[in-house]
């Protein structure tokens, strides 16, 4: 499979970006070996190489901002905005006013508002990043 063909499901998940986050850490000690290289080079030293996806990960190489940090919430925010921005998933372009209002009404009413996947039309992070309001 090329990395083009790799489905949505794969690049929205936490082994891929936990598989980015290591290959970016890798690169910045090895910064002369090909990516490639570095991906069979992670696969052999990493504990955990197991349980990323390095393929995922190195298509996700061409979609995240490269000045993100390497850790910590911005880069999960940047890898989740950035995948989701590239593949506009059905269930991000049906939103309504009402479910915008729901999440506002949620968030005021300290409510779980992940019931459904709302407040995320034009900007994904929304939801992330200060709860949903606009």
């Amino acid at each position: 499979m090329s990395p083009a063909d790799i489905p949505f499901e794969r690049l929205l998940s936490m082994p891929a970006f936990e598989g980015l986050r290591v290959l970016r850490v890798h690169k910045k000690a090895q910064p002369n070996l090909p990516w490639p290289e570095l991906m069979g080079l992670v696969a052999k030293v990493e504990a955990d190489a197991y349980a990323l996806d390095l393929e995922a990960a190195s298509r996700l190489l061409t979609s995240i901002d490269p000045n993100l940090p390497d850790d910590g919430v911005p880069f999960y925010r940047g890898c989740l905005s950035a995948v989701l921005l590239e593949h506009q998933p059905v269930w991000l372009r049906i939103l309504t006013q009402e479910d915008r209002d729901f999440c506002r009404n949620s968030v005021e009413m300290n409510t779980a508002f992940f019931v459904r996947p709302t407040c995320l039309r034009t900007n994904p992070m929304r939801l992330f990043s200060n709860g949903g309001i606009e």
